[in-house]
């Protein structure tokens, strides 16, 4: 039992510090709360096979991000297979976000996050929320840096007219 003890500890540490920060990122990616949950739980689980499996290599916090990332599109790919086959192909009018939620600047906000690709909204979320380097983001992303700094500088540029045509939609939708 002791042998396990240690792997154990070394589990929770990375529990500890990168558990809500995978939850939020694949929330942030899938706007399901439940699924963020257990895309952060499995990235865990993975982690700690792959650790028994190669106990002296590094593993980085990249590597959990692109496995939490890697889920998430297996997710989306098992979901859009299930609408296929049985031909539900209506979209949810929601889009998993609270309607009561959405008023103001932070409408103007979700939308204009909405409207961004998968990868634009990925990169943003590294660079902004959990301050990564392009260096760092590129290497998670398996992309050059300069690749990085010029999606950055692209879904920046796309953001901001996606939000000042939202906030220009909800101000004017306020007004009437």
């Amino acid at each position: 039992m002791s042998g396990s003890e240690p792997d154990a500890n070394w589990l929770e540490g990375w529990m500890a510090n990168y558990g809500d920060r995978l939850v939020r990122f694949a929330f942030a990616h899938s706007g399901d709360w439940p699924l963020a949950q257990d895309v952060a739980q499995e990235t865990f689980l993975r982690l700690y096979r792959w650790h028994q499996r190669h106990p002296h290599r590094e593993i980085t916090p990249a590597w959990c991000y692109q496995v939490a990332y890697h889920l998430l599109v297996d997710d989306h790919r098992r979901r859009t297979r299930e609408r296929a086959s049985n031909h539900q192909m209506v979209p949810d009018p929601a889009g998993g976000v609270d309607p009561a939620e959405g008023l103001g600047d932070r409408a103007a906000i979700l939308g204009a996050l909405e409207s961004l690709s998968p990868g634009d909204r990925e990169c943003l979320w590294l660079f902004y929320y959990e301050g990564w380097s392009t260096d760092q983001i590129a290497h998670a992303l398996d992309r050059s840096p300069a690749t990085v700094r010029t999606r950055l500088k692209r879904a920046r540029d796309r953001f901001r007219s996606a939000f000042l045509r939202d906030a220009a939609d909800h101000s004017q939708a306020g007004r009437t």
